[in-house]
């Protein structure tokens, strides 16, 4: 069974264990390291080179950033798209830089740098978004290559977390990386398709006792209870 919560539980849950670190940044620097973790092992799989991350504002851009710093650190082609750098998280574009990543804050860097990506890391909005795309972001996704491989970090950019409401106007990924458990946005038949492969990390955070919003069944599940005579 794969069990989803709302985003009001989400973000209480993420509170409590974010007040029971002694670190306030712990929670992202573990949502960071498992991200990066996933993109280099697509890397690996794929004989790929270069990870540009399109990068937002609050933490899911954080989350992107502080990942391809751990990744250029290991050695790989990293960049980073920005809007505006006022609006980033500043810890993850601190990281980044001295990491050296490459940061693009202008229409002919950060062209140049879609155009010759291999994977790119989608950290513009996550479960504090609403469905369909603003500017920048829209023209950054239409400009990502098509065959490159897209990893969004804990939703694709532009779909309804709530999974209600259905569009075109986002992210299509590959691959979903999300942290602790799934969210409604990921099962519901209205964003689903736009999740790609879904990856569920752990990160310490403790569902127990809160309410799933959606429960899906796995094979497994189904055939138990359809038992074949």
């Amino acid at each position: 069974m794969i069990s989803a919560y709302a985003v009001p539980d989400v973000r209480a849950v993420e509170e409590t264990a974010m007040g029971a670190l002694a670190d306030a940044g712990e929670l992202m620097q573990r949502a960071a390291q498992a991200l990066g973790g996933v993109v280099l092992t697509r890397l690996v799989q794929r004989k790929a080179r270069r990870v540009v991350a399109l990068v937002g504002g609050g933490n899911n851009g954080g989350d992107a950033l502080y990942a391809v710093a751990l990744l250029a650190r290991a050695g790989h082609t990293t960049a980073a798209v920005v809007g505006g750098l006022a609006e980033v998280h500043p810890g993850g574009l601190a990281a980044a830089r001295e990491a050296g990543v490459i940061v693009a804050d202008t229409p002919a860097q950060w062209q140049e740098l879609l155009a010759e990506a291999d994977i790119v890391i989608d950290g513009i909005t996550g479960i504090g978004g609403r469905p369909g795309l603003g500017e920048p972001a829209r023209t950054w996704v239409d400009a990502i290559p098509d065959d490159a491989y897209i990893v969004a970090v804990d939703l694709p950019s532009g779909v309804d977390p709530a999974g209600e409401v259905g569009t075109a106007d986002c992210v299509w990924a590959d691959e979903t990386v999300t942290f602790g458990a799934a969210k409604p946005g990921h099962l519901l038949p209205a964003a689903a398709a736009a999740v790609g492969r879904l990856t569920v990390v752990d990160i310490g955070l403790d569902f127990a006792g809160v309410t799933p919003a959606v429960e899906r069944l796995t094979r497994a599940d189904a055939a138990a209870r359809w038992p074949v005579p």
